[in-house]
């Protein structure tokens, strides 16, 4: 198959801007440009044992995180909703996630397919087949591409929910399905189809994309395909690191029908032990010295979107081996003491951001040897008992 060479353009490059959502659903290549998002304080981490500073440092270093994750700490950029008229939508496997990139025309590709300010730099810094030229002295970074073959034309038109995370509980709640607030804002978007990731919908998307009634979803099963007309949403801000969550989260609770449920415990140990990585493997031991506290151990392998929300919403404080049940922390009342596992391998900083976004008390506690290179995401833990206890007996004292 023969190559070719393209370049990434922000979306806010090639569009025009326009003063409505109802302008951008009648007018090609257009965009519509919303305020910057509130400002969020990334002070450091509030509560870890002096043992675990070397750790907590390295999930508050941007530098490291932009490399390693493709996450920065910038929430200024503006979001936006944009029509894009005749494009290619291609799949590929990037660094072992399944991507997706609009391509303009042969030459040009959109930098922010997975629509958010800091994801867009990611695949540009870590890509081994970039050349930099100097164009009148400006670096210019040209990028190789097998030839776009699309399989098929989509003549009606598509609102793109594709996602690389899309069947992981936490980029789906936080990232991905965020972006129908566009629907309830403007009529006209509420009969398009959403493109969404093949494979069939798990329980949890069915449930959420069932209660806020999209018309149609269309599974994307294809290699590429040529698009006639595409409405791109971004996240709610630049990123998932915003207060916007949290209102968004309570529409979604109330849809779903969820309200307070007397005798919900308040302090959550959310325990991993259906999980399938990123065990803990002193599961239970950590389940009976919390309970001293007053935790209660949880799963939440089987319930509903509904029920985990209820759960988040009357926490007063929450322990959390890292996993993708961080996807309900919006629903939790601002001020949640949250208390997060890390091994060593995996130092992901995406719920220091959240819980900073929220306004929740934060605290890590680590375990295991670094990680040599590449985060390892299926990593299991053994969690320091004795640290994990005086965190969380230090977050409990400030509690109200």
């Amino acid at each position: 198959m023969p190559a070719s060479a393209f370049r990434f353009l922000s979306v806010h490059t090639v569009c025009r801007p326009v003063g409505t959502l109802a302008e951008v659903f009648r007018t090609p290549n257009s965009i519509l440009r919303a305020p910057p998002d509130e400002p969020v304080d990334f002070r450091p981490i509030d509560l870890l044992d002096p043992a675990d500073a070397d750790d907590a440092a390295k999930i508050v270093s941007g530098e490291r995180n932009r490399e390693q994750f493709g996450v920065g700490f910038d929430s200024s950029q503006d979001h936006f909703v944009a029509r894009l008229d005749d494009v290619t939508i291609h799949r590929l496997t990037f660094y072992g996630f399944e991507c997706f990139r609009i391509f303009l025309d042969r030459g040009v590709a959109l930098s922010e397919p997975y629509a958010a300010h800091y994801k867009a730099d990611w695949p540009l810094m870590r890509r081994p087949d970039a050349a930099n030229l100097d164009m009148e002295g400006e670096r210019v970074s040209i990028y190789m591409h097998h030839e776009l073959e699309p399989e098929l034309t989509v003549s009606d038109p598509v609102m793109y929910m594709l996602d690389k995370g899309a069947k992981n509980y936490y980029h789906w709640m936080c990232e991905v399905l965020p972006r129908m607030r566009v629907r309830d804002a403007e009529p006209a978007f509420s009969p398009l189809s959403m493109l969404i990731n093949d494979g069939g919908l798990l329980p949890f998307q069915h449930e959420t994309l069932t209660t806020l009634r999209p018309a149609l979803v269309t599974p994307f099963p294809w290699r590429c395909i040529r698009v006639e007309r595409l409405y791109l949403s971004s996240f709610l801000s630049s990123g998932e690191v915003t207060p916007r969550l949290r209102p968004w989260f309570r529409e979604l609770r109330s849809r779903l029908g969820g309200a307070p449920i007397a005798g919900m415990p308040r302090r959550l140990y959310l325990s991993r032990r259906d999980a399938t990585r990123r065990k803990v493997t002193n599961d239970a031991e950590v389940a009976a010295a919390l309970q001293r506290y007053g935790f209660v151990p949880v799963t939440l392998d089987g319930r509903s979107v509904a029920e985990q929300l209820d759960l988040f919403s009357g926490a007063e404080a929450i322990v959390l081996p890292h996993g993708a049940a961080g996807g309900n922390l919006p629903a939790a009342p601002e001020g949640t003491l949250m208390v997060e596992c890390h091994a060593r391998s995996l130092l992901n900083p995406t719920y220091w951001m959240l819980a900073r976004a929220l306004g929740h008390r934060y605290g890590i506690v680590t375990s295991g040897a670094p990680a040599e290179g590449e985060p390892d995401y299926q990593a299991d833990m053994t969690i320091d008992l004795p640290k994990l206890l005086r965190v969380v007996e230090a977050g409990l004292s400030a509690l109200p």
